[in-house]
């Protein structure tokens, strides 16, 4: 005769046992994929500073990029791996790569400026180098600057031929008032009359 209550006491347990064998593989895979990007690279920047000292700048370059893949990185170590690329490749001698990477590092800080008690002077002019170019493509990205009147207008100019014009109309008008006036005072404007004529000697007898 079979005992039931043990066999669905039991049932459970190996159901609980099935589904363990099953889910812990899986999240002990995928827990860590999650955490991966979720991780700080400090860890993986000072290895990379580390490699950068000690000449092994293809793998400093590697630990960098890998760091640059995560999602959450701050602002400083953003700052500190593109440095660490711009001068990892100028110790290559990569300039283009290496001046890609300054100007990654500038439009994320705009007010950065390498150290020179720490750079070497060629580093140095390179990175003066970007920031010079990075200046002149945002000045001709700047829109026109209006000048706001400040209320005082500038005199009106005078053209040429105006003086002799005005001249002519001033003495054009300077003769009509002075027929006007003549003809005002001569009598309300009736013909002057002659002075009598002198009277004629008398005829001898």
């Amino acid at each position: 005769m079979i005992d039931f209550t043990t066999h669905f006491s039991i049932k459970p347990i190996i159901l609980f046992l099935v589904l363990t064998m099953i889910i812990a593989p899986v999240y002990d895979t995928v827990v860590p994929l999650i955490a991966l990007p979720q991780e700080k690279c400090t860890d993986e920047l000072a290895q990379a500073e580390t490699k950068y000292q000690e000449g092994l700048l293809d793998e400093a370059i590697a630990l960098v990029n890998r760091c640059l893949d995560k999602d959450n990185l701050t602002i400083e170590e953003s700052e500190q791996a593109y440095k660490l690329l711009g001068k990892a490749y100028h110790a290559k001698g990569l300039l283009a790569q290496s001046k890609e990477n300054l100007r990654k590092l500038l439009k994320l800080i705009p007010n950065w400026r390498p150290n020179p008690d720490f750079e070497t002077p060629s580093f140095l002019r390179l990175a003066q180098e970007v920031i010079q170019e990075l200046e002149v493509e945002k000045a001709k990205e700047a829109p026109p600057v209006i000048k706001k009147p400040t209320g005082e207008e500038p005199a009106p100019t005078v053209k040429k031929g105006g003086g002799k014009k005005f001249l002519i109309i001033g003495g054009a008008g300077a003769v009509a008032a002075g027929l006007v006036f003549a003809f005002a005072s001569g009598g309300g404007g009736g013909a002057q009359q002659l002075p009598n004529p002198p009277p004629l000697p008398p005829n001898p007898q």
